[in-house]
């Protein structure tokens, strides 16, 4: 299994978690990063997380959560991976505003692609960001993926055009990543 990181774990979703998914969609923000048009109710969360509370290797969805309170931070997935690819699809997003810019999404994404790479056996993943989204793509860098390209103006959010930008990593770039990580953190302990 995945360590959990000093400020973010993952976990399973659980019923209980549908209404502060709820709340977290209620937001604009949070809502147009995951995609979603459409306002969805507190029932419709919990089918939700009915059909995406038992990760598998076909649906790897998590609650980015405190390992010190067990407070939710957010969500985590990892999706569509291809069997014969071996390569798949992530997204995270922290719930609360109060927890962005303060780096925990990027520690989120360093734990999805350890857990992509190292339990799920994945060889690439790759992520979709909106090009106004610099936490996102600063989330994705940490984790050593690069732009490979842009998808212009692929998303309609409120009315307005925007450009999609793929990030992709290798597991064997991920892995120098985390080896540049620790020099830096053995280095920093002196």
């Amino acid at each position: 299994m995945v360590t959990p990181g000093k400020r973010v774990a993952l976990r399973a979703l659980e019923p209980e978690d549908a209404d502060v998914v709820y709340t977290w969609f209620q937001e604009d923000y949070f809502r147009d990063m995951f995609g979603y048009r459409y306002p969805v109710g507190r029932g419709g969360w919990r089918d939700w997380i009915e059909r995406h509370g038992k990760p598998s290797y076909h649906d790897a969805t998590f609650m980015l959560y405190s390992p010190e309170d067990g407070a939710a931070l957010g969500l985590g997935a990892l999706r569509n991976p291809g069997s014969e690819d071996r390569s798949a699809e992530v997204s995270l997003a922290l719930g609360d505003i109060s927890n962005r810019g303060l780096g925990l999404g990027r520690e989120a994404a360093l734990l999805m692609a350890e857990f992509g790479f190292h339990v799920m056996g994945l060889r690439r993943i790759y992520a979709w960001v909106l090009a106004q989204n610099l936490p996102a793509a600063a989330a994705c860098q940490a984790a050593g993926a690069v732009q490979e390209g842009i998808a212009r103006k692929a998303r309609l959010i409120n009315g307005t055009p925007v450009d999609a930008v793929l990030y992709g990593v290798l597991a064997e770039e991920f892995a120098e990543r985390m080896r540049v990580l620790h020099r830096q953190s053995d280095t920093s302990q002196v």
